[in-house]
């Protein structure tokens, strides 16, 4: 075995803008897709096998079973993810690959112009609104 003496490299966390998604102003980013990605067709070949959107005998499904088995799946803590499933998450096909552009396969990195950021599981919980332990992040405190 081979062990290389690199110095470490401590990461650099951004602060957070918000404590809640109720307190985040999208307004302040002045988002203009045409700064992100100028083309007019992606060079990339992105395939969206199995983007989600809810099917209709699920989302009844579900608001039937909630009365009765809400306490349950509370319990389990399955809750959330459950009601997550209902949600519709809309394709955004110019801003998908504009990220893609920035995308490193060794590293498994994007790389902006500030540096190199990578989404962490700890950023799939707060987004998907799961908890590990008591409330969902949006719940209300």
């Amino acid at each position: 075995m081979v062990t290389v003496n690199k110095p470490l490299e401590l990461p650099i966390f951004l602060k957070p803008i918000a404590n809640s998604i109720h307190e985040l102003n999208l307004n302040q980013f002045n988002l203009n897709l045409n700064s992100i990605h100028e083309a007019k067709e992606c060079p990339f070949k992105i395939n969206f096998n199995g983007w989600h959107s809810p099917q209709e005998k699920w989302v009844k499904w579900v608001d039937e079973l909630k009365p009765k088995y809400e306490s349950v799946w509370k319990k389990a803590r399955i809750f959330e993810p459950i009601m997550s499933i209902k949600s519709c998450i809309i394709k955004n096909q110019d801003l998908v690959c504009g990220i893609v552009e920035k995308w490193c396969c060794e590293t498994n990195t994007f790389v902006f112009l500030f540096g190199e950021a990578t989404i962490t599981l700890e950023d799939v919980i707060v987004l998907g609104g799961y908890s590990l332990f008591g409330h969902p992040v949006f719940h209300p405190t």
